[in-house]
């Protein structure tokens, strides 16, 4: 079982590494993928306050219109809409997002991303990496790896504010509604 203190070191190593990235003084902005990126980057955002005294610019990306299965899946009409703070030319990306699957949503977000400008580089970090990938993407940071099968739906939640309130629930898409 994944304890809210293993998601919060993951967080924190996560934070670590953009740091690093950031060391060379170019200038850096932190992208959420809508929606579950969104409160990770929240508390990398929180994190990083505390530890560097600053905030980096942040931006939402909603990739409802990019995705490949759109004729497939309705279009959610809760996700957050694409904003960006500032613009993402000549600007390093950090894009950031909680699980990542087969790889299918971050494809979208470069999509909607390279429509909005032109980044300098664009890393991609995600708190749990459960396999299973179809593209020829992975993401640069992995807070956690695990073996999931492909029955099982993982959500993360990551509390911005209270570390000890993040949770990573895992449960078998076949079992019946009541038993998850």
């Amino acid at each position: 079982m994944i304890k809210a203190a293993d998601l919060e070191n993951a967080i924190d190593v996560m934070v670590d590494y953009m740091i690093a990235e950031m060391r060379a003084g170019d200038p850096w902005m932190m992208v959420g993928i809508a929606d579950g990126g969104v409160p990770v980057r929240n508390r990398l955002q929180k994190v990083i306050r505390n530890r560097l005294g600053r905030e980096l610019p942040i931006g939402t990306l909603n990739v409802s219109f990019h995705r490949d299965d759109i004729g497939h899946r309705p279009i959610s009409k809760v996700a957050e809409p694409t904003f960006l703070e500032e613009s993402v030319d000549d600007m390093g990306v950090f894009l950031i997002d909680d699980v990542f699957f087969t790889g299918r949503t971050v494809r979208s977000a470069l999509d909607e991303l390279f429509e909005l400008g032109r980044p300098r580089v664009v890393r991609l970090l995600t708190v749990v990496d459960r396999g299973h990938r179809v593209l020829p993407i992975r993401p640069d940071y992995v807070g956690l790896a695990l073996d999931s099968d492909l029955t099982q739906t993982l959500k993360l939640y990551i509390d911005p504010d209270d570390p000890e309130k993040h949770r990573l629930d895992i449960s078998d898409k076949t079992a019946p509604a009541e038993a998850r």
